[in-house]
């Protein structure tokens, strides 16, 4: 009998996520209330640091709230502090698991942002507004015949963007190897690594030159930080886990 149920819970699970994808984050969010409790004014202190939080991936809660905690905590020390968030962009960010099949759930990971920013009122920038829909287009077609070979070998924008990708790749499989049926979604990735690319580099020139980049985890941080060092400029990597800030320049 507990077989049943538990076969009847999946098939439940697998069902509303097709339907309401990433809506079960939704839920989550009534815990952040603590958040707005961290919130600090403070004037910006003489020497004051300009910082961007890069914080993609709004829907997942526990490096979404590190980022905006670390936010904090700057501002409370005075510095300028802004979030980069996604906004929806078209991009393949792999929030979902592919085995429950749901499109990209990006109106429950916006309004996940959406109530993050409410929560600890520090402005928020979207990286959708940097974004070209035409290459975006350009990206697909150029991409969608990629061997597996292929895919690993690509670059552009000065970046081996084929490399960088291919651990997302691999997560998002949790596959420790990729096999020629992973090559469609690889494709995927890459057709949204080269606009994305090409939007963070648009935006970093609009950007103050003595702006500091900040980010948590490895794999998502790692092209935009390539970009930023491009320039000659300062960046911190925070990983996630066990390893401390580490500087990039």
């Amino acid at each position: 009998m507990s077989d049943v149920r538990k076969g009847f819970r999946t098939i439940l699970r697998v069902v509303g996520r097709r339907l309401l994808p990433g809506v079960s984050i939704l839920p989550r969010l009534l815990s952040l209330g603590d958040l707005k409790a961290a919130r600090v004014t403070r004037q910006r202190k003489p020497g004051a640091i300009d910082f961007l939080v890069v914080s993609l991936r709004s829907g997942w809660l526990l490096p979404a709230v590190l980022e905006q905690g670390l936010g904090l905590g700057l501002q409370a020390r005075g510095h300028h502090v802004r979030v980069l968030e996604c906004g929806g962009a078209p991009i393949e960010c792999g929030f979902h698991n592919p085995r429950y099949g749901a499109k990209r759930p990006c109106t429950a990971c916006r309004f996940a942002g959406h109530v993050l920013a409410g929560r600890t009122g520090l402005p928020a920038l979207a990286l959708r507004d940097w974004f070209d829909s035409e290459e975006v287009a350009a990206a697909r077609r150029e991409v969608r015949a990629l061997t597996l070979a292929e895919c690993r070998a690509y670059s552009a924008e000065g970046l081996p963007l084929g490399r960088l990708v291919e651990p997302s790749v691999l997560g998002y499989f949790t596959r420790g190897t990729l096999k020629d049926d992973q090559v469609p979604y690889y494709r995927a990735v890459l057709a949204s690594a080269v606009p994305f690319a090409r939007a963070m580099r648009r935006f970093l020139k609009e950007q103050p030159s003595e702006m500091r980049l900040l980010m948590t985890s490895g794999v998502v941080a790692k092209p935009p930080s390539d970009l930023y060092v491009q320039r000659g400029l300062p960046s911190a990597r925070l990983m996630a886990w066990s390893r401390p800030l580490e500087s990039e320049t």
